[in-house]
């Protein structure tokens, strides 16, 4: 029965951490990008700039992962 299941490599599961946090902040910038286009918030408007969603989602997936 233990040949069914297949004993996870720490090695190979090495990339998915990196992607996954590429992933997540390229999506919530492709959202951001959306949501400035259909608010059109005032420039100084901090939660739709560029730093703040960006810093948000790598600190929060990094400390998922």
């Amino acid at each position: 029965m233990e040949d069914s299941f297949q004993r996870i490599e720490i090695e190979r599961l090495a990339w998915a951490g990196p992607v996954t946090l590429l992933a997540s902040v390229l999506a919530v910038l492709a959202v951001r990008v959306v949501a400035v286009l259909l608010v059109q918030p005032a420039p100084r408007f901090a939660p739709l700039g560029w730093l703040a969603p960006t810093l948000d989602t790598t600190i929060l997936v990094s400390f998922a992962m």
